[in-house]
C-alpha cells in the first residue's frame, strides 16, 4: 500500500501490532509509530535515521534511558534530552558543542553545576545560570560585559541580601550555620 494508507494504519492498528511498522520507509509512518509505541518498544527507535523520530522517542522514553540520546548528532534532539534528564544527570549536557543546549541545562542545573556554567562563552548561558548558582557565585558578574547577566546577577544578590534578617550581631557575610546558632539562647 501507499504511505498514505499506510499512515492511516499506523495511526489506528494496535499499539502491540505496531512493531512491524518500525523501519517503514515513510517518515510520517514512523513518526506515528514513534508516538504511539509502548514504552518498552521505544528504545528501538533511538537509531532512527530522523531527527525527528529521535526527538518524539525523547520525549516518551522513560528518564533512566534519556542517556542513549544525549549525544545525539542533531541540536533539536539534545535540547529535548537536555529539558526531560532529571537535574542531576545534566551535566551529560553541560558542555554541549550547542548553546541552546546549554542554557536548557543551565535552567534546571543543580547549584553547583550551575556554578560551573557561570563561566559559559555564551552570555545567555550565564543568564540561565544565575538563577540556580548559590549567590556566593555571583559577584564576578556584576562586571559581566553584558548588560542582562549584569543586571540579573545584582538582583539576585541584592534579593540575597534582603533575604538575611539585619539584626543583633548579625553580618551578611556571617555563614547560615553561624546566624542559625546566633539565636540559639
Amino acid at each position: 500500500p501507499d504511505e498514505v494508507v499506510r499512515r492511516v494504519v499506523a495511526m489506528r492498528l494496535p499499539v502491540d501490532e505496531l512493531i512491524g511498522m518500525i523501519s517503514d520507509r515513510d517518515r510520517e509512518v514512523r513518526l506515528s509509530v514513534a508516538a504511539r509505541l509502548p514504552e518498552p518498544q521505544l528504545v528501538r527507535l533511538v537509531n532512527d535515521p530522523d531527527y525527528l523520530i529521535r526527538a518524539t522517542v525523547a520525549r516518551r522514553l522513560p528518564h533512566g534511558q534519556l542517556a542513549k540520546l544525549a549525544k545525539d548528532p542533531e541540536r533539536e534532539v539534545r535540547k529535548v534530552v537536555a529539558s526531560r534528564l532529571p537535574p542531576f544527570a545534566l551535566h551529560m549536557l553541560a558542555t554541549d558543542d550547542e548553546p541552546e543546549v546549554r542554557a536548557i541545562v543551565a535552567e534546571r542545573a543543580l547549584p553547583g553545576l550551575a556554578a560551573a556554567m557561570l563561566q559559559d562563552s555564551e552570555w545567555w548561558v550565564r543568564l540561565a545560570a544565575v538563577g540556580n548558582a548559590p549567590v556566593e557565585f555571583l559577584r564576578p558578574l556584576t562586571s559581566d560585559p553584558e548588560i542582562e547577566v549584569r543586571e540579573v546577577a545584582q538582583a539576585r544578590l541584592a534579593e540575597s541580601d534582603t533575604a538575611w534578617p539585619q539584626g543583633k550581631n548579625m553580618k551578611l557575610n556571617q555563614g547560615w550555620t553561624e546566624y542559625c546558632k546566633s539565636l540559639s539562647p
